[in-house]
């Protein structure tokens, strides 16, 4: 028989646009809590408080949005009808109500931007059910706007464009685009009014594409362009002032995308849809290339609450997997319970699981999470779950090594990484050959100068290896794996 060596280069990411057999063997059909990023194979980190104060009341919380200014951050958080904030510079700081709506909010998809308003920076949200508030990020807030102005209107989506506020979501007009006038000679963009002196300094609207059944669900600000994403079509807008605005359709097939659910890359909009992953190039959408990688994880989640963050080189995304409700008991449907994290320079794809999120976004080098907890958390640091043990495995794709008559006899496994030293420490791995199954326990090396040898045993035409940590424990391999075995045909 003859000794071969089957490898793992560099671990990838999950793969699951097509058979596993045909997949590259540092792709996984199936992994999950795992990190790639170097090519090794670690458990992903968990999350830390960021505030030990929990954010007030019952409510389910919607949004979660960092205003960040010169020396103050104010955290604010959306929880049912509520709006809170918890101010860093306050003498006392604590999460306080700034502003409580008339009645319980049905909507989810609350919308949030800075802009000044006489020269003074405030917060905007709009829910598309009452119209536009206004924060100054000291007394309480209030309404935006006025009748005389024409700009209390109950809009859900805001965009800051050309030193205009662009908005829509109207329920009433579900596809027109507003514009503010342009700040300055006594104008402001709380005046969506005409302008006696010009037209190009007024404000006005205009309704984009089909206003029967296709409804605008997004507004994305690119350098030179707005992108207005409707419910099975995008427009993108161009010029700069309201005589040269034009309103052109992008010849593109897209699914619903939720506005929450886009994030930049640069100057490049990507978003999360059930058919995958979507992506701007400056002329026409187009579904990312290695899309299909999560096709089986797709099939299973709803993306209708989706919330995207950028950090780093990753784009994160949150989805809702309704077979995860057993394992997520109590947890509110206000909350995803999954998230995808999308690697852009090594186009890869991880899942994370194990808790829910209400929603995250980006600060100051820091990736921020709130869920049912009630408390602010930033997440990829710490390890493990605010005290819960992180649960994490990679499954290495089922191979006959295309030689489906020849049978594989494993003898040994060769591998370098370390364990984090500890009670619980060690990697846990299944060999599945054939139709047998052999569980193994290991530590591994003090230092990654040591090579790890796992004795192996059985044989069968097809294997595969699952790697996964034990309550909670942390391990790293490096430079992928090695794997001897004896190859022969058939005798009988």
């Amino acid at each position: 028989m003859a000794l071969q060596e089957y490898r793992i280069k560099e671990f990838l990411g999950i793969d699951q646009s097509t058979g596993e057999g045909s997949i590259d063997p540092g792709s996984s059909p199936d992994a999950c809590n795992m990190d790639t990023t170097d090519g090794g194979l670690g458990i992903a980190k968990g999350y830390v408080r960021h505030l030990e104060e929990l954010v007030p009341g019952e409510k389910p919380i919607r949004r979660l949005f960092i205003w960040q200014s010169l020396v103050t951050t104010r955290y604010v958080v959306v929880a049912g009808n509520e709006v809170y904030a918890y101010v860093s510079t306050a003498s006392e700081p604590a999460w306080q109500l700034v502003y409580s709506y008339p009645e319980e909010i049905s909507s989810l998809r609350f919308d949030m931007a800075i802009t000044q308003i006489d020269s003074v920076d405030h917060l905007l949200i709009a829910c598309g059910e009452h119209p536009i508030i206004k924060w100054d990020g000291v007394s309480e807030a209030v309404e935006f706007g006025s009748e005389d102005a024409l700009s209390n209107i109950k809009v859900n989506y805001l965009a800051l464009h050309y030193g205009r506020l662009f908005s829509a979501g109207d329920p009433e007009h579900p596809s027109r685009l507003y514009w503010s006038q342009v700040p300055g000679d006594g104008r402001s963009i709380e005046d969506w009014s005409e302008d006696s002196a010009s037209v190009n300094s007024g404000g006005g609207h205009v309704e984009v594409g089909d206003t029967a059944g296709d409804p605008i669900t997004g507004l994305c600000v690119l350098s030179n362009q707005l992108l207005v994403f409707k419910k099975r079509s995008i427009y993108r807008l161009l010029g700069d002032r309201p005589t040269n605005f034009r309103v052109y359709n992008v010849n593109a097939e897209v699914e619903k995308m939720q506005n929450s659910a886009c994030i930049l890359y640069g100057d490049i909009p990507f978003w999360m849809t059930g058919g995958g992953l979507y992506y701007f190039d400056g002329q026409t959408a187009l579904r990312s290339r290695k899309a299909r990688n999560i096709r089986t994880f797709l099939k299973g989640a709803d993306f209708s609450g989706c919330r995207a963050a950028k950090y780093q080189d990753r784009l994160y995304f949150t989805a809702y997997e309704s077979a995860r409700d057993v394992e997520n008991a109590g947890a509110s449907r206000f909350e995803d319970n999954a998230l995808v994290v999308y690697d852009v320079e090594r186009q890869t794809y991880m899942l994370r699981r194990g808790f829910n999120v209400a929603d995250i976004c980006f600060n100051e080098g820091a990736l921020f999470m709130v869920n049912s907890s009630r408390r602010l958390y930033r997440l990829e640091e710490g390890p493990d779950y605010d005290g819960e043990p992180i649960e994490a495995y990679w499954q290495t794709p089922l191979t006959d090594l295309f030689h489906k008559q020849g049978i594989k006899c494993l003898q040994e496994m060769y591998l370098r990484g370390e364990c984090e030293v500890g009670a619980y420490s060690a990697m846990l791995l299944d060999a599945q050959i054939g139709g047998n199954t052999h569980f193994y326990r290991y530590f591994l090396p003090d230092t990654e100068d040591d090579v790890l040898e796992i004795p192996l045993k059985s044989e069968g035409r097809t294997f595969s290896f699952c790697f996964y940590n034990e309550e909670g424990s942390r391990f790293k391999i490096y430079n992928g794996v090695q794997v001897a075995f004896e190859h022969r045909l058939r005798t009988v």
